[in-house]
C-alpha cells in the first residue's frame, strides 16, 4: 500500500474573507495542512476509462441502471424497477402505458389483480377501493390511479418525447381524445363484446345501444380521420396509441364491418398498430372468425 501524500497532503483554505478587485476575485491562498492523511490508495488499483465513466452515467439518467460495468465487464449492473402496474390481463387500457414504458427503458412490474386471483386482488383493494384497473405504485411511492394520467405520466419521464406533442393546445387536445376514447368507445365496446362473454358491464347493460353507440363513435374516427394521419398535430401520440389499444379487441370481431364502413379509421388503425412501439407489446393482430352482432338494415 502506497499512504496518499505520505510526506503531505494539501488542502485550499481561505485564511480571510476575499475582496473584489475591479472585475477579478483573488486567488485564495494555500495552506499546507500536515496532519496524516485519512486515505490511502492502491497501486493495484485499475484505471478508469473517463469516456466509459460518462457514458454509463449518462445511460443510467437516461433510462435507468442497465449492462455491465465500464470497471469490470463481469459485474452486470441491475436495471431498476420504476414501479409496479396493477392491471388485468389484455386490458385495452393498458396497452398505451406499457408501449411507452418499454420503448422509454422503463422497467415495470406487472400484477394481474382479477378478482379470482384472491391475494392480488386484495392487494388492490388496498390501492383502490373501487378495485378497478390499471394503477401504478411507484418505486419512490407514489400511487396513481387512472389510465390517462398514468399514461401522460409515464410518457412525461422521457423529456424528449414527441408523444405529448409540443404545444399547450395539442396537449389538451391528446386528453380530449383519450378521454374519449376511455368513457365513450370502450363502455360501448364492453358493453356489446361482455355479453358474448356472459358478463356484463355495471353501466351501459343495454347492448343494442352499446352497438348504436360503437358504430357512432367508429364514425365519428373515421370522418376525423379521413385528411389525417394521425389524431392530433400531425403526428404519433399517446392518443393515437391509447385509442387504438381501446379498439383491438372490437376489430378482432367486428373487423368485417369495420372495414367495410370506416376505411379511414381501418387504414389508420392497421398504420398505428404497425408501429414498432405498440407492436412489440401487442404482438401479432389476430382477427376472429366469429358470429357478432350487427345493426339492422335501416340503422
Amino acid at each position: 500500500m502506497t499512504e496518499l501524500g505520505s510526506s503531505s497532503s494539501l488542502s485550499a483554505t481561505r485564511t480571510s474573507t476575499p475582496t473584489k478587485t475591479g472585475n477579478r476575485w483573488p486567488i485564495p491562498r494555500i495552506r499546507v495542512d500536515h496532519r496524516e492523511p485519512k486515505c490511502s490508495i492502491s497501486r493495484a488499483m485499475p484505471v478508469v476509462d473517463v469516456g466509459q465513466v460518462a457514458s454509463i452515467i449518462t445511460r443510467v439518467s437516461d433510462q435507468g441502471l442497465e449492462g455491465y460495468s465500464p470497471i469490470d465487464p463481469s459485474i452486470p449492473i441491475i436495471n431498476m424497477v420504476f414501479g409496479t402496474l396493477y392491471t388485468h390481463h389484455l386490458t385495452p387500457r393498458a396497452w398505451a402505458i406499457l408501449a411507452v414504458a418499454k420503448a422509454s427503458g422503463l422497467d415495470l412490474d406487472l400484477v394481474y389483480a382479477e378478482t379470482e386471483n384472491k391475494d392480488n386482488y386484495a392487494k388492490l383493494l388496498e390501492l383502490n377501493p373501487l378495485g378497478q384497473v390499471p394503477v401504478f405504485v411507484g418505486a419512490d411511492g407514489l400511487i396513481m390511479k387512472e389510465c390517462i394520467p398514468i399514461t401522460y405520466y409515464i410518457t412525461n419521464q422521457n423529456k424528449k418525447t414527441t408523444l405529448l406533442a409540443s404545444t399547450d393546445v395539442d396537449r389538451l387536445t391528446i386528453l380530449q381524445w383519450m378521454s374519449f376514447a376511455n368513457s365513450e368507445l370502450l363502455p360501448n365496446i364492453g358493453g356489446v363484446l361482455l355479453p358474448m362473454l356472459g358478463r356484463h358491464q355495471i353501466v351501459r347493460t343495454n347492448a343494442d345501444d352499446c352497438l348504436r353507440g360503437f358504430h357512432t363513435d367508429c364514425g365519428y374516427l373515421n370522418k376525423h380521420l379521413k385528411e389525417r394521419d394521425y389524431l392530433v398535430a400531425d403526428q404519433l401520440t399517446i392518443a393515437d396509441l391509447f385509442t387504438v389499444g381501446a379498439l383491438i379487441f372490437a376489430v378482432k370481431v367486428f373487423h368485417p364491418d369495420l372495414y367495410a364502413k370506416y376505411p379511414h379509421l381501418m387504414s389508420w388503425f392497421k398504420r398505428i398498430y404497425e408501429e414498432p412501439i405498440f407492436k412489440d407489446v401487442a404482438g401479432e393482430l389476430e382477427l376472429l372468425n366469429v358470429p357478432y352482432p350487427k345493426l339492422s338494415d335501416n340503422e
